[in-house]
């Protein structure tokens, strides 16, 4: 018993101090996003699935760079009604992944209303991520041309997938994981370099003060 307590006890410990990602699914319903969440998740594909009301989440483990990292996925409703709830979720992301569908002219109609709640809502600097889903599906309505503009009009990165076929599902996630990962590596260096400044300049004031005449031991305190 107690055997298994102790188990328990190190998987909850080992979880506790992975890093965590926080990715938002956003969109208009019906273009995909539980489909997306499900096939990176699990790699599975249902075609009568039911729409999310509300937020769900589901989360996977990988590994980058020989580090274990727990990527939580917020799946989001796509019905007006539930944007407060999306846009209190927004805060804390750190990747945001914005879906249309191309088999669907009027998934892209209102991009402009969901950047703008993105922008509004998340931290600065969030990472996003414009997808094209069911690319499986033919004829097309959204061409890859009017990809490229609106992915050029919001400065956005865009890739064309496939929950049903898993089409660059992966490549999506690790695009968007790896950006994140760069990003805060950039901040990371940045802020060290701050600190290290910070510390010539307290040092460079400490020595052009006069020492005083009796001998002793001086010591800065930082």
């Amino acid at each position: 018993m107690s055997g298994t307590t102790s188990t328990t006890q190190e998987k909850t410990d080992k979880n506790e101090k992975l890093k965590s990602l926080k990715i938002m699914l956003i969109g208009e319903a019906a273009v995909g996003k539980s489909s997306i969440m499900y096939r990176y998740t699990m790699n599975s594909f249902k075609l009568n699935m039911l729409g999310t009301a509300g937020i769900d989440f589901k989360k996977k483990e990988i590994v980058v760079n020989n580090e274990p990292i727990k990527i939580v996925l917020y799946d989001t409703a796509g019905h007006e009604r539930f944007r407060k709830i999306i846009k209190n979720h927004c805060k804390g992301a750190n990747g945001i992944v914005l879906v249309y569908d191309i088999g669907e002219e009027k998934s892209i109609e209102r991009l402009s209303t969901w950047m703008t709640d993105i922008e509004e809502n998340s931290d600065k600097g969030v990472e996003i991520i414009l997808i094209g889903n069911k690319s499986d599906i033919e004829p097309r309505k959204i061409t890859e041309e009017q990809g490229k503009e609106l992915s050029l009009k919001y400065n956005v990165p865009i890739i064309e997938t496939s929950a049903k076929t898993g089409h660059n599902i992966d490549l999506l996630f690790d695009m968007l994981i790896n950006n994140i990962l760069s990003k805060e590596r950039k901040v990371e260096s940045s802020n060290k370099q701050e600190i290290d400044i910070k510390k010539n300049e307290i040092v460079n004031i400490n020595q052009t003060k006069k020492k005083p005449e009796s001998v002793g031991c001086q010591c800065l305190i930082f």
